[in-house]
């Protein structure tokens, strides 16, 4: 039988896990540098923990679209879903399943 996972749950999980970390350093609406790795560290199952300080640099400025130095809940948002169409291709990847 497969799981039942709706989709109000999922974005209420993403919303937690972001207010989780962000104004941990000042601002709770955006996420810093240290509160993304933090993040990461922690809910990532094990990809943050071994990230390089320099691929999460590469990642922090690819997901910061407007140069602020900080991560919006929307800049957060779009890095998930581009994250999730990743993970849709490949095959178990994050749980997912190939679309054919």
């Amino acid at each position: 039988m497969e799981p039942q996972i709706c989709m109000c749950d999922c974005i209420a999980g993403l919303q937690f896990i972001f207010d989780k970390y962000a104004g941990r350093d000042g601002n709770k609406e955006t996420l810093t540098k240290d509160e993304l790795k933090e993040l990461f560290k922690a809910e990532a199952k094990g990809g943050g923990t071994q990230m390089p300080d320099e691929a999460m640099e590469g990642m922090f400025q690819a997901m910061d679209d407007d140069k602020n130095d900080e991560i919006s809940f929307q800049e957060y948002m779009l890095f998930v879903a581009k994250l999730a169409i990743l993970a849709s291709k490949m095959k178990g990847c994050m749980g997912g399943q190939k679309r054919s």
